[in-house]
């Protein structure tokens, strides 16, 4: 009889044991497949490997007050999931704190156990990975069976210009292809690969991303394990291809949020392409137009945008002052309009959507709310309607205030749809013919790359043509530039209670310069410093600056931020589980070893949006030591961690190194 210690492919609460333990009469390969019984359900799970039980008994009788079950059925003797495999999916559940389940259910590709492709894996990627114990080997923890080593990877850091972007790639990718190597340029939006589909295409590359059917991705896989593909391009979930000889990962546009998954396991693709990059023994380039400032403490050079050097700051309280109370300023007018004589392209970003932020009744000042969330409801022109971007829960436009039944309704702030109607007066006003005016806003594009592209396309041919865009103009701009670019209100961009705020406002500002060879930013406090220092290319004077004030308050990269979020229906019962959780975590502190007193618990605290789609938010924020060592991820303290959040009960969710505290 033997013990085969198993991963199930489910959801196992994380402060469980993510590996179980079953009889079964025969040994089985690490990487075999069976079905076991968890709870009341059957389901698969991997096999990582099996002991004969008298090497066991021992150790089941200190420690194990349970019966152990049979294997219900041995789904696939043969081996179908790789060694790197597993060691990626044990990764990503120690680092990010996620069910180990959940993560190798992750890496497993989409046809896994699909009856067409069940042989995909019994080839090259599962042989040259059996390492550790085999079926018939004996001793040591099931844990060792999950103990690859792996490399620390050479990273390169580069700042790229977005002019001909392909370039800052193509010597390296041209020597690693020389040399009969692959590679996997690591892309963040679907926007991007195609770029580089494009720009690359005499090297035949593919493209992998989440939307490829089975059968596309299948034939992908194949190529890439067979050597066939050599230049891979995709999103982060190409991280998990079968590699046979890579030579080098890029990363590109490292500080781009997409990368970091909104789903379990919340896991970033630019710390897994470092992983996979370990594993492989290949060295990772990561670049952007502004890197992170987590990146730029293990980074020494950097650009300083040149030749760009027209940009302008304009005080919108002067221009109250002046008399100006449109949304233009002065000197953006007078910009617009030579653009427009010249049959130039002009951009003005709007970083809202809707026609206003809020409506707020000037009698009783009460702001109209979503009804399911704390989130204020966004007026829509073309509709008529208020909705809320947060649920999507969508009402009339009122005529009366809901509170006090006034008729005074006023709109505050400025959305796309406003802009657009300001820009029409203000033609209208000057007796000048308006040129075809573009939108470029998840209302209108309904986040359809295609049709995204479709109006970039439209608007660069236009010759004059105007462009309201929103945040999705990021996604583009690989392939926009244009001779103006205006911010119509800068403020909207900082006012988020976030310490990433300032960096944020730095990236867009400085990314928007480097798309325009003019960028006029409207702003009512234009001695903030991120405004100045993007306005002038300092990229390395705001990062300096940056660095030491969260040296100074111990934030990332000196600290690592872990959320804890709960959420329920009920807001005494949301409040009461975090008040309870951040007591015993501070006690637990308290009273523990030196090394975890160095963990700080902040909070609990409601939510920004307090209240979403129905459900009361409550927050604790860790901030623990910096899990990383020059740059080397510290296994020590990453246990010391999970020592610590084993203490967070099912329910609960944790995002390691979030995007936003709020």
């Amino acid at each position: 009889m033997y013990i085969i210690d198993v991963i199930p492919l489910a959801f196992v609460p994380r402060n469980q044991s993510q590996i179980l333990s079953y009889f079964n009469k025969e040994p089985l390969e690490r990487g075999a497949v069976v079905e076991v019984a968890l709870g009341r359900q059957k389901i698969k799970g991997v096999v990582i490997g099996s002991d004969n039980i008298k090497n066991r008994k021992l150790d089941f009788k200190k420690s194990v007050d349970f019966s152990l079950k049979n294997i219900s059925k041995v789904v696939s003797k043969e081996p179908i999931v790789s060694g790197s495999q597993l060691e990626i999916a044990r990764w990503m559940s120690n680092y990010y704190y996620a069910p180990l389940g959940v993560c190798l259910k992750t890496v497993l590709p989409p046809f896994w156990m699909k009856k067409k492709y069940q042989a995909c894996l019994s080839g090259r990627q599962v042989s040259s990975h059996r390492q550790g114990r085999g079926p018939a080997e004996s001793g040591g923890s099931k844990y060792q069976a999950l103990n690859t080593k792996y490399l620390i990877p050479n990273t390169k850091f580069l700042t790229t210009k977005l002019k001909q972007h392909e370039l800052d790639y193509k010597n390296d990718i041209d020597k690693t292809l020389q040399d009969k190597k692959q590679v996997f340029l690591l892309v963040a939006e679907n926007t991007a690969g195609n770029y580089f589909l494009e720009a690359y295409k005499k090297y035949n590359p593919v493209f992998i991303s989440s939307d490829l059917s089975n059968k596309e991705y299948y034939k992908i896989w194949q190529d890439v394990d067979s050597g066939n593909a050599r230049l891979i391009i995709g999103t982060r979930i190409g991280l998990f291809l079968p590699f046979k000889n890579l030579g080098l990962i890029i990363v590109d546009d490292e500080s781009n949020e997409f990368y970091k998954s909104d789903m379990m396991p919340r896991y970033s693709g630019v710390e897994l392409a470092e992983l996979v990059a370990g594993l492989n023994g290949v060295e990772v380039i990561r670049s952007a137009v502004v890197p992170r400032v987590e990146s730029q403490v293990v980074s020494s050079k950097y650009q300083v945008l040149s030749g760009n050097k027209n940009t302008k700051i304009i005080d919108m309280v002067q221009e109250i002052k002046a008399g100006n109370f449109s949304v233009f300023s002065r000197e953006l007018k007078e910009s617009i309009f030579e653009n427009i004589e010249d049959g130039k392209n002009t951009i003005l970003y709007i970083p809202r959507r809707g026609l206003a932020n809020f409506i707020i009744c000037e009698k009783c000042g009460y702001i109209l709310k979503c009804p399911n969330c704390t989130a204020s409801l966004v007026p829509h022109e073309a509709s008529q309607s208020l909705f809320c971007h947060h649920c999507n829960h969508q009402e009339p436009k009122p005529k009366l205030c809901s509170n006090c039944g006034s008729y005074k309704l006023k709109l505050y702030g400025l959305g796309i749809e406003k802009a657009e109607k300001e820009l029409k007066k203000l033609f209208e006003y000057t007796g000048m013919k308006l040129p075809e005016v573009f939108h470029l806003d998840s209302d209108s594009t309904k986040n359809d790359d295609k049709v995204e592209k479709e109006v970039i396309n439209k608007f660069m041919t236009s010759g004059g043509g105007i462009l309201l865009a929103t945040q999705i103009l990021f996604s583009h701009k690989y392939y926009v530039r244009v001779p103006l670019i205006g911010i119509i209100n800068g403020d909207t961009l900082i006012n988020i209670p976030d310490f990433k705020a300032e960096e944020s406002l730095f990236r867009q500002i400085y990314t928007l310069k480097s798309m325009a060879d003019e960028l006029i930013v409207q702003t009512h406090n234009p001695e903030d410093v991120a405004i100045k220092l993007a306005s002038k290319g300092s990229l390395e004077e705001f990062a300096t600056g940056e660095l030491e004030n969260r040296k100074e308050f111990a934030y990332p990269p000196f600290a690592q931020f872990i959320k804890l979020t709960y959420r329920h229906k009920n807001p005494v019962k949301a409040r009461n589980e975090a008040k309870i959780l951040a007591e015993k975590l501070k006690y637990r502190v308290r009273v523990t070893s030196y090394e975890l007193r160095a963990t700080d618990i902040i909070g609990p605290t409601p939510a920004f949006i307090s209240r979403e789609r129905g459900m009361y938010v409550w927050n604790i924020i860790l901030k623990t030591q910096d899990t990383r060592n020059n740059n080397q991820i510290n296994s020590e303290e990453i246990k010391k961690r999970n020592e610590l959040l084993r203490m967070v009960p099912a329910g609960w969710l944790v995002d390691v190194e979030p995007v936003k505290l709020i």
